[in-house]
């Protein structure tokens, strides 16, 4: 009895070693000794719950049930045990033997709250919240004032979206537990959502005001400020939340979101390389690494995390988006139209990336080394330049690439068609009419390409150099009327 007792004092002081050491010594002396294996387990329990290491923590929870279940043996009505050992297989998310266990600690002892809120701990877990209030409900009933259940149903409620009921419960645990700080997190979570910003960080406030050194408080203050854009003010928060936490990978990526959006982009690509270096499978913060580095122009150092983020999740369309883009801006385009096709093939209507892979056709065509690669490619650019018009009918710079597409395979109606398109979607664009003019002109419709000519200049098109210089527009040149509109237009000018 004497080697339990120390034991027990030992666990109660949390020196645990010991105390499995003086209860082990219980076991010597009395084989049967049921409270000495329970003691084991439930520190053994203590110990995984309090380990950030995944591993550790298993092997403390493996070491859980084995003890319990050796309690169990001596004691087969130890509902206690089986409770424990409900919330050990909960540690490794092994449900169905989590909700056996606390089912057989409520047979044998149908008043046992543990049991009842264990259960629906588990339910929630599994996405049940339903079942789970059910079962905390029956909790309350046995216990009123239980420990966290309020706070549980609450958790439940909010599960279900029933935002009005999860304040409830979440209320009246800070009733029961003024500490807890984890109601004032998920009311806070509860006030974004409902847009009601300033509450939110209230509650934030009020858990900081609990624990100064509640780093998820700060974090999800930042939150708000960065869903407001104001990203000065998260980025303060960010940095107190890592000040408290240097580990916080969800911060560093997070504020490095925020210094993006502030075009810090140097910033922005240090933060996502931290995250990396917490969590090397962040999908995201690859990707946002590799646009960090697109936008400061370093395109191949985008390549190899927007890679990592496609190897990570073969479904992001957004990360072979930026490959695409990162290769096109490298000159690369031929691997360009492999990654727009890929993000078009994952998005079909994603109109940019149809547009971007006509416009890699294009530039695969126009550098090709003999014509009938340049045709073969040109007639694949104007598929998905078409793409791009049946997917955003007003994508104004397909039409006009079309047209210059048109113009360069000497089809010049079909130019023509598309470059009025351009005038309907962009009237104000004086290039769009002089395009026009252009065309009109190298077909000898003196008439129309001076019409359109001028139309161009009251619209503003004031590149005298390139009008000079421009052989397109030659067979207009010595006409009345193309001297009379450079009179009136190039000396107002």
């Amino acid at each position: 009895m004497a080697y339990y007792n120390l034991g027990i004092l030992y666990h109660n002081i949390e020196q645990y070693e010991e105390a499995i050491t003086y209860s082990l010594k219980a076991i010597e002396f009395n084989p049967s000794d049921t409270n000495a294996y329970y003691n084991i387990g439930i520190i053994h329990l203590k110990l995984a719950q309090s380990t950030n290491n995944e591993e550790d923590a298993a092997n403390s929870y493996m070491k859980a049930i084995e003890n319990l279940m050796e309690a169990i043996e001596i004691k087969p009505d130890y509902d206690d045990a089986y409770y424990n050992i409900g919330v050990a297989y909960d540690g490794l998310s092994q449900y169905d033997k989590a909700i056996e266990s606390y089912n057989m600690a409520i047979e044998l002892n149908p008043d046992n709250a543990d049991s009842h809120n264990g259960l629906g701990v588990v339910y929630s877990s599994l996405g049940d919240y339903n079942k789970a209030i059910e079962y905390y409900l029956k909790t309350i009933e046995i216990d009123p004032d239980y420990d966290n259940v309020y706070y549980n149903l609450g958790v439940g409620h909010n599960g279900l979206n029933q935002y009005d009921e999860a304040i409830r419960y979440y209320k009246k645990s800070i009733e029961i537990k003024p500490e807890n700080i984890d109601a004032y997190l998920n009311l806070g979570v509860i006030s974004v959502t409902n847009k009601q910003y300033d509450k939110a960080i209230e509650y934030y406030l009020f858990a900081i005001g609990i624990d100064p050194d509640c780093a998820d408080a700060y974090f999800n203050i930042a939150i708000v400020y960065d869903g407001l854009k104001q990203y000065d003010n998260a980025i303060e928060f960010y940095l107190k939340a890592l000040e408290i936490k240097p580990d916080y990978t969800d911060a560093h990526y997070s504020i490095g979101i925020a210094y993006y959006s502030l075009g810090q982009f140097n910033k922005a690509i240090e933060s996502n390389k931290k995250a990396i270096e917490l969590n090397p499978e962040y999908t995201d913060a690859y990707y946002n690494l590799g646009l960090a580095y697109s936008d400061i122009g370093q395109y191949q150092d985008a390549i190899e995390p927007f890679m990592e983020a496609v190897k990570l999740k073969p479904d992001y369309t957004n990360a072979y988006y930026g490959l695409g883009n990162a290769s096109f801006n490298l000159g690369q385009y031929i691997e360009a139209s492999e990654f727009y096709k890929k993000t078009v093939e994952l998005k079909p209507d994603y109109a940019d990336a149809c547009y971007n892979l006509s416009l890699s056709y294009h530039n695969i065509g126009h550098f090709a080394s003999s014509k009938e690669v340049a045709l073969e490619n040109y007639k694949k650019a104007i598929k998905f330049y078409n793409v791009t018009i049946e997917v955003d009918s007003g994508y104004v710079d397909a039409y006009y690439y079309l047209g210059i597409l048109y113009s360069s395979m000497e089809q010049p109606d079909k130019a023509i068609e598309n470059y009025l398109k351009t005038t309907e979607l962009n009237p104000d664009d004086p290039s769009n009419y002089y395009n026009i003019a252009c065309l009109y002109s190298i077909q000898q419709n003196t008439i129309e390409a001076l019409v359109w000519f001028e139309k161009s200049l009251e619209k503003g098109m004031d590149n005298w150099e390139h009008i000079d210089n421009d052989s397109d527009i030659d067979n207009i040149r010595d006409t009345e009327k193309y001297i009379e509109l450079l009179e009136k237009y190039k000396d107002h000018d």
